[in-house]
């Protein structure tokens, strides 16, 4: 037992000498927060009200039937172009003939009543004049005639009345189009306000999108506007303002706005969903910064720049959001100066970094 003593004191000895050099490792300061710089330089900034739209036509027809009666004839399907005065469908036409050829007969019977009526009263007007008849007697041949005048007006509106409803029993495209919607088929009754179908002129669209009322006194009418829609995702088409509303709307607080589309017509169709952007103003000069480089605190929002090797606070004011991520810089940042892009969550005024390569 004598002998073991002194060769654990000596197997301790060689285990605390095996320790000092890994603690010898161990850094005596926290190392550097890494991050990333770029330098600040200007460049063109376009400030832009953004809206949601969609696209119309501005001509919607719906066709209505006209005169009543029995659908006998259909000439027209969903999806069709058709031209201004193309017969769509006809109602009834025995009827109206039967009834125009009636009406026809009406006016040329009071015609030749008002024929005999006049040459009565022709000739016994020279019987007046030579005293043979009474002034009561002539009287009583002016109002026959006079009668059989006024009965040859109505026959002839009558006339002109069936020849209407004649010519109205052949529906007609009112504009040139395509048929969006067919409502009507062979056989069935159609009544004056039915509609037989919806035509939409589709060579004449709009983009209509709404502003909000603070932006409304820069966004004027002329001004070209540039969208993209969902269905052809980053293209971009273009349309001229030609309508702004005169009142805003009380619950949203925007104002209505149209664009004549001028462009690529065949590409697009009424219904679709768009995203406006109306250029209202330009600088040449604008100051960008990556958004994440921006930090918002309760005083405000901040960036870091670096100086030497240390980072320093900078109160900001910012502007607009631009494209890519970006944020306009209106007060706070120089051209030239170097900025911390990535990392500056981390630190603090006059906190050494060290720059990532």
């Amino acid at each position: 037992m004598k002998r073991l003593l002194p060769l654990l004191a000596m197997l301790a000895l060689l285990v605390n000498c095996a320790k000092k050099p890994e603690q010898a490792k161990k850094p005596d300061a926290r190392r550097a927060p890494k991050v990333a710089t770029t330098v600040v330089a200007t460049s063109p900034l376009r400030y832009e009200v953004e809206s949601v739209g969609s696209i119309e036509s501005d001509e919607v027809v719906s066709v209505a039937a006209g005169v009543p009666g029995v659908v006998t004839k259909v000439n027209f399907k969903e999806g069709e172009t058709v031209t201004p005065d193309r017969v769509l469908c006809v109602i009834d036409e025995t009827r109206y003939e039967l009834e125009v050829s009636r009406a026809r007969a009406e006016r040329d019977r009071a015609g030749a009543n008002l024929t005999k009526a006049t040459s009565d009263y022709d000739k016994k007007q020279l019987l007046f004049g030579k005293n043979y008849i009474t002034e009561q007697e002539i009287s009583g041949f002016k109002a026959l005639m006079d009668s059989a005048k006024a009965e040859l007006d109505r026959a002839e509106a009558s006339l002109k009345l069936a020849e209407k409803s004649r010519n109205d029993s052949s529906v007609r495209s009112p504009i040139g189009g395509v048929i969006n919607s067919k409502n009507i088929s062979t056989g069935e009754y159609a009544r004056p306000e039915s509609v037989v179908a919806t035509l939409i002129d589709l060579s004449r669209l709009s983009v209509r999108f709404a502003i909000p009322e603070v932006d409304s006194g820069r966004v004027k009418k002329d001004m070209t506007v540039s969208f993209t829609t969902q269905v052809h995702g980053s293209a971009l088409f273009h349309a001229t303002i030609y309508w702004i509303n005169q009142t805003a709307d009380v619950k949203t607080r925007t104002v209505q706005c149209k664009a004549a589309i001028k462009e690529n017509l065949a590409m697009l169709k009424p219904g679709y969903s768009t995203t406006v952007r109306i250029a209202v103003d330009q600088n040449d000069r604008a100051i960008l910064v990556p958004a994440e480089a921006v930090i918002s605190t309760e005083k405000g929002f901040i960036l870091f720049v670096l100086e030497g090797k240390v980072a320093r606070e900078r109160p900001i004011k910012i502007g607009v959001r631009a494209r890519n991520d970006q944020v306009e810089i209106r007060d706070g940042l120089k051209e030239q100066e170097i900025l911390i892009v990535r990392g500056a969550t981390a630190l603090r005024d006059g906190m050494e970094v060290e720059v990532s390569q």
